[in-house]
C-alpha cells in the first residue's frame, strides 16, 4: 500500500479501475473504492465535508490482458450501473439505492459477508451523493 498522497482538488489523479483509500476534510475515509467513483474536483463556492483531502493507491488496474472481475457487467464502454443512473431521476435513484443497501445487508449473513456490507456501503454512498456527483 502506498504512503497518503495529500489532495487539494482537481481531476482524478490515477488511471481508471485504480483501487485508492480517501481521505475526506470530515475526517472520515473509505478503505478501498474504484478512483473512478468518487468526485475529486472541490467545489469551489464552499468547502465540503466530504472534499476529498488526501488518498492512498491500494490496488492497481488491472492489466489490458486480464478480464476484470465484473466484466459481465459492462457492454463495450457502458457499465450497468451508469446506465441506471443515467435513466433514472434523482429520486428514483435514490430510491434504487436504498433498496440495494436493504438487500445486500439482508443477505451478508448468508452469502457474501463483509462483501455484502462493501457493497452496501457504495449503494449508501452513492445514495447520499445523489445529484452532486451526477452518478456514482
Amino acid at each position: 500500500m502506498s504512503e497518503w498522497i495529500e489532495w487539494s482538488g482537481g481531476e482524478c489523479p490515477v488511471p481508471p479501475g485504480t483501487v485508492v483509500e480517501v481521505r475526506f476534510r470530515n475526517g472520515n475515509s473509505d478503505p478501498d473504492s474504484n478512483a473512478e467513483w468518487w468526485t475529486w474536483d472541490w467545489d469551489c463556492d464552499r468547502e465540503s465535508t466530504r472534499d476529498i483531502v488526501a488518498y492512498r493507491v491500494v490496488g492497481e488496474p488491472p492489466k489490458p490482458e486480464e478480464t476484470p472481475p465484473n466484466a459481465h457487467y459492462r457492454q463495450g464502454e457502458i457499465e450497468c450501473i451508469d446506465a441506471i443512473r443515467a435513466a433514472l431521476t434523482d429520486e428514483e435513484w435514490r430510491g434504487f439505492c436504498k433498496g440495494n443497501v436493504l438487500k445486500y445487508t439482508w443477505r451478508e449473513k448468508h452469502k457474501g459477508g463483509d462483501g455484502s456490507l462493501l457493497k452496501a456501503q457504495d449503494y449508501l454512498r452513492w445514495a447520499v451523493a445523489g445529484k452532486a456527483e451526477g452518478k456514482r
